[in-house]
């Protein structure tokens, strides 16, 4: 308005207008500078959420068309200036310009009203309906509305971009239902394998011993934890006879189902095995060929099986590729010399050796996941820092929980990445 009145004034002082009206025209300049320079009212000023690209677009519009009339004024003023023109003709020279801006307006606005309404049917619209997705959207859910689908089919068929955004929005919902279905069903299938394992776990650690072994003459205890759910050791220990009792601990190659079923297969061997056999040697012989009868899957596990007879201390034993155990003798703790062995499930008819040596204190047995132990800087616990553990262990309590603080200590954050177990064996005297 202001820029209106000032335009306004200046023709009224160049056609010599009457005094009163240039004065009331100055004085609503003043009026509409005053207001602009003070700004004496306010007003809450909210933004709209209905902002769409085609009212942008309008306003856009709009404000061309005011400055081409403006400047069509200016240049009907202006023109007064440069060519002579008699007084008589101004008032017939400022018509002509301001009929040639009118012209101007007239073929630059009804076009671009047209065109802008062939914009607000063809591209804006859809667009905007498009858009009406973003209410349906929600995580981990199906975009369920039919409605929606039916909006974008009406555009499918044309044969232009908006053609292709909408077949690919009813593509997308439709991936996104089909994905979002699979997900549930994966969901719900990891829940029921999940429940399974939690089984599978149960049922294996039933099968290992739950308390420590205690009496007069000896004292022994196990421990083991997979890295998963279920995993590939297992450790035993139980009375044959009056006089005898088994130590066994094995470690089945992998992790996880395949290897817990071999391991908890091979347990069961064992202690079948050990009823009609007592030579370790020839019970991991017999062992051996069975696994390698049913091994479609070329799996493997090593296996450390002793008999000790608590009368004269006698243990008698045979090792399938299993880690030596560690013994302590004249106060001095060292890992025994043993012949290694074949893994068993690897090749059928191999013979195995009895070795045979009088135990008179401690014994300890355990499975690679102990030693490869990694920490932080990826060093491994190793076989030297387990020795010397146990020299350094002072206590006559059972050494195993100090030993997994131990290992913890040393693998700090990292998490375990192997199946571990333990077992410890102590002769009283």
């Amino acid at each position: 308005m202001l820029l209106v009145c000032a335009i306004a004034t200046l023709i009224s002082l160049k056609l010599h207008a009457d005094v009163n009206i240039i004065i009331a025209e100055i004085i609503f300049m003043g009026i509409f500078l005053f207001g602009y320079l003070t700004k004496p009212f306010e007003y809450k000023i909210e933004p709209s959420e209905d902002n769409t690209i085609i009212k942008r677009i309008i306003q856009i519009f709009l404000i061309m068309t005011v400055i081409i009339a403006i400047f069509g004024l200016v240049f009907s003023y202006f023109s007064y200036d440069l060519i002579a023109i008699d007084e008589t003709n101004i008032t017939l020279f400022i018509m002509t310009g301001i009929i040639m801006t009118d012209i101007i307006i007239v073929l630059f606005f009804i076009p671009g009203i047209i065109i802008l309404k062939y914009i607000e049917n063809k591209v804006i619209e859809p667009i905007s309906s498009f858009s009406k997705i973003e209410k349906f959207i929600e995580e981990n859910e199906k975009i369920e509305s039919e409605g929606l689908v039916n909006i974008y089919s009406k555009y499918v068929n044309e044969k232009n971009e908006i053609g292709t955004l909408a077949r690919s929005y009813t593509e997308l919902i439709t991936h996104n239902n089909h994905y979002i279905e699979n997900i549930h069903e994966i969901e719900g299938e990891k829940e029921r394998i999940k429940t399974e394992l939690d089984i599978a776990t149960k049922i294996q650690a039933a099968n290992l011993p739950t308390e420590a072994l205690i009496n007069e003459k000896y004292f022994i205890d196990g421990y083991s934890h997979p890295a998963k759910e279920v995993g590939g050791d297992f450790f035993d220990y139980y009375e044959l006879n009056d006089n005898n009792v088994a130590i066994v601990i094995g470690d089945a190659s992998g992790k996880g189902v395949p290897a817990a079923l071999l391991s908890m297969v091979t347990q069961v061997m064992v202690k079948q095995l050990l009823k009609q056999e007592k030579d370790p040697s020839k019970v991991l012989y017999l062992l051996n060929n069975q696994i390698c009868e049913h091994n479609p899957e070329s799996m493997f596990i090593t296996l450390w099986l002793g008999i000790y007879n608590k009368n004269n201390k006698k243990l008698v034993f045979s090792n399938a590729g299993h880690d030596p155990p560690i013994i302590k003798e004249n106060n001095e703790f060292t890992y025994l010399n043993i012949d290694s062995g074949l893994v068993l499930g690897i090749m059928e008819d191999f013979e195995y050796t009895t070795e045979e040596i009088t135990l008179t204190d401690e014994l300890i047995l355990y499975t690679d996941g102990v030693t490869d132990s990694n920490n932080d800087n990826n060093d491994m616990y190793g076989e030297e820092r387990l020795l010397n553990f146990f020299k350094e262990f002072k206590s006559d309590e059972d050494p195993i929980k100090p030993l997994l603080d131990d290992i913890n200590n040393f693998t700090e954050t990292q998490e375990q990445f192997d199946d571990m177990t333990l077992l410890y064996s102590k002769v009283k005297r």
